[in-house]
């Protein structure tokens, strides 16, 4: 029994190209991720919401008490 003799090639084509599609969307957003990583901080938005969050955090107290 040949397995190979049965395979529809129209349908082989279209998996490879959606994988490649796939990994290069993934790629895209990795770099996307890379690049909010380096520099967002840095923008009026990160600024903004980095001291709306440190504005209403209350100050979180230690999860575990230590006796010493």
């Amino acid at each position: 029994m040949n397995l190979a003799a049965g395979t529809n090639e129209t349908l082989a084509h279209t998996s490879n190209v959606l994988i490649y599609s796939a990994m290069a969307v993934y790629l895209l957003a990795f770099f996307a991720s890379i690049l909010e990583w380096i520099f967002g901080s840095r923008s009026k938005v990160g600024r903004t919401a980095q001291a709306a969050g440190a504005a209403s955090a209350p100050a979180a107290a230690p999860a575990v008490a230590v006796r010493k």
